[in-house]
């Protein structure tokens, strides 16, 4: 987004089974264990740990932590940013969730700044918002070591963040909270979703589909 540019509304949607179908951190590991990249047994260990985080008994922050160390820790940026390229070119149209791909549509054609705010690490966000033609995005982070290589979480993006970063976008496009409208799936979004003068509850989870009624918020 340069300064020349101007936008009169802020459409910001989650990733993880909003715009994307299911969570695209865990779909690029079922993609790597199908490609024989690690082992059964890391593989089962990141089955468990986001069984554990969908039924509340683990973080976000820890289920990052987990998938990192059995994943990602001391792969090679580069070839991991392929491996992305490789799992996202088979049937891209599939993996995504058309309710919310038709939002984000519709806002790319009213003019709207269209943004994506996810927890998945930023090679797989940034890939997909290239592919979806999204304005800007904003993600999870692992840093490099001199390798280029990584080494540990810089910093994981949750809801609070979210929040964080679409308060200071609206600032910076002189916009108030009635301009904004954000999309997400999750609970643990409330503070994102509670930023926008607009929320919408996508396929929401059981606690934010309540919610979601409670507040008359759509939901797609």
């Amino acid at each position: 987004m340069t300064r020349s540019q101007t936008f009169q509304h802020i459409s910001a949607f989650d990733l993880d089974r909003t715009l994307f179908i299911q969570n695209s951190a865990f779909s690029f590991g079922q993609y790597l264990y199908r490609q024989k990249h690690f082992s059964t047994p890391r593989f089962v260990g990141m089955l468990l740990a986001y069984v554990l985080h969908a039924m509340g008994f683990i973080s976000i922050h820890k289920i990052h932590e987990i998938a990192f160390w059995l994943l990602f820790s001391r792969k090679n940026e580069s070839q991991v940013k392929q491996l992305v390229e490789e799992f996202l070119a088979g049937d891209f149209a599939a993996k995504l969730y058309a309710p919310a791909i038709q939002k984000l549509r519709e806002a790319q054609a009213a003019g709207h700044l269209t943004i994506i705010l996810s927890s998945s690490p930023d090679f797989i966000v940034a890939a997909i918002a290239k592919r979806l033609g999204v304005s800007l995005w904003q993600a999870t982070k692992y840093a490099l070591d001199r390798e280029a290589c990584f080494c540990h979480i810089q910093y994981v993006l949750d809801g609070a963040g979210k929040a964080v970063i679409l308060e200071q976008l609206s600032q910076r496009c002189a916009l108030t909270r009635s301009d904004i409208t954000a999309y997400s799936d999750s609970v643990l979004d409330l503070p994102f979703l509670l930023t926008a003068g607009t929320a919408v509850g996508v396929n929401p989870d059981r606690k934010l589909r309540e919610i979601s009624k409670q507040r008359r918020w759509q939901i797609i």
